[in-house]
C-alpha cells in the first residue's frame, strides 16, 4: 500500500492504462533487442502530433515505478500519478477552449 502522506504515489503500468495511455510495443526486429520493448503514449492534440505524452521504455522499469515525459524535452517530466493526471486534465480543457 503506498504512503499517501508523504506523497508516494508512483505511476505504475494500471494507471496508464486507466489515463488512456496507448500501450506501443517494439518488436525484437525493430528494436534489435532480442525480447523487444514497449512503451505508452498519450496523444494531448489533435493538431500537433509532436504533443504527446511518453513514457519510459518497459525495459527501464523498475518495481513498477514509470516515468512519463512530454515528448521530445525533460522539461515536463511525472513521476506522481495525480500530478500526470491533473496536467492531462488541464490541458484536455485548454484544448476545448482552443
Amino acid at each position: 500500500m503506498e504512503d499517501l502522506k508523504s506523497g508516494n504515489m508512483k505511476i505504475t503500468e494500471l494507471d496508464l492504462e486507466k489515463l488512456g495511455f496507448k500501450k506501443i510495443v517494439v518488436g525484437p526486429e525493430e528494436s534489435g533487442d532480442p525480447q523487444g520493448f514497449y512503451f505508452y503514449e498519450y496523444p494531448l492534440s489533435e493538431d500537433n502530433e509532436n504533443l504527446v505524452l511518453v513514457s519510459e521504455d518497459s525495459d527501464e522499469i523498475q518495481d513498477d515505478s514509470w516515468i512519463v515525459q512530454l515528448f521530445d524535452t525533460h522539461d515536463y517530466t511525472f513521476t506522481n500519478r495525480e500530478d500526470l493526471r491533473e496536467f492531462i486534465q488541464m490541458m484536455k480543457k485548454f484544448n476545448k477552449v482552443c
